[in-house]
């Protein structure tokens, strides 16, 4: 996945299913990248307490994510069968929570390739 497509989805998220913690999120990413930006001539990562803070606030987005992300309707329709679809939102905090470690990798690893 590349960080535009993960940006336009998530910009998409927050303007059709009015899911603030897409908003927050990209501004964290946002945020983390201009910190590494920063540093990254004389350094080939964060500092431990810099990485631990941006992980807390990046747990507390996906936790709110999860709180915000409405509970989808029990449509019980006849002859419908298998697992109910989630929504778009549900699916991109899922992805946020299965990927986490590559998603904030850059931070620890100036060489990943995530904005290049």
């Amino acid at each position: 996945m590349d960080s535009d497509f993960r940006a336009r989805e998530s910009d998409s998220i927050s303007e059709n299913y009015q899911q603030s913690w897409c908003e927050e999120l990209h501004a964290l990413i946002l945020e983390i990248k201009g910190e590494v930006d920063s540093v990254s001539e004389h350094s080939c990562s964060l500092r431990p307490h810099k990485i631990a803070d941006f992980e807390d606030r990046y747990f507390r987005i996906i936790e709110n994510g999860l709180n915000e992300i409405p509970i989808p309707a029990d449509l019980d329709f006849p002859g419908k069968r298998g697992r109910k679809k989630q929504s778009k939102a549900k699916n991109l905090i899922d992805r946020c929570i299965l990927f986490q470690r590559e998603i904030l990798s850059f931070m620890h690893n100036f060489s990943n390739p995530l904005f290049e």
